[in-house]
């Protein structure tokens, strides 16, 4: 029972010190803290051919067309990158079908809607492309050894970074600490 209290104890100090006066939490509040995994990536990539630049380069003229050339996740205009969300060196691999089905539910520009009574007949179909930046693309934060981008880190935590309100971005951006996010986030 002793090491029961003076694990508690600890556990409270840390709270306190983090910044969650533990007696003002209302109950059924967790106070605020880091989360932090590992996460170990792997997957096959199968024989795939060179990507069909015409084809695609027809489809970033099309986003950039209908206004849709900007970060998704930031809004920014600079340094940007277009991301298979279903990847390119998945091709041969990837039912077409299960991939439109998924695209009607994870659709951010609305042409999987728009078009949902078309077939989709290519990886580098419109539907199955996102704009973001470098950084939330493959970016990775060196200060605090997190990842930022798709490529990166888990999905919920790149989707976090899409859902936040403004200036309240739960995950450390390129050059920020952990501890600096904490004072941030309320």
């Amino acid at each position: 029972m002793n090491w029961f209290k003076s694990g508690m104890t600890i556990l409270l100090v840390l709270l306190c010190l983090l910044g969650a006066p533990v007696s003002a939490l209302p109950a059924g509040l967790v106070a605020k803290h880091v989360e932090k995994a590992t996460i170990t990536d792997m997957i096959v990539v199968p024989t795939h051919g060179e990507r069909d630049e015409t084809t695609f380069r027809h489809t970033v003229n099309q986003l950039k067309k209908d206004g849709h050339y900007k970060c998704f996740v930031t809004g920014a205009t600079e340094n940007l990158q277009v991301h298979h969300i279903a990847e390119f060196s998945q091709a041969n691999n990837v039912d077409l079908g299960k991939l439109k089905a998924f695209l009607l539910v994870f659709d951010p520009y609305g042409y999987s809607k728009v078009m949902a009574n078309e077939p989709i007949e290519s990886i580098d179909d419109i539907r199955n492309m996102i704009v973001i930046d470098q950084d939330h693309h493959t970016g990775v934060n060196q200060v605090a050894k997190n990842g930022i981008g798709i490529h990166r880190t888990s999905f919920p935590t790149w989707v976090a970074q899409v859902v936040s309100k403004n200036g309240a971005n739960p995950v450390p951006q390129r050059g920020e600490t952990s501890e600096q996010v904490m004072d941030r986030i309320k």
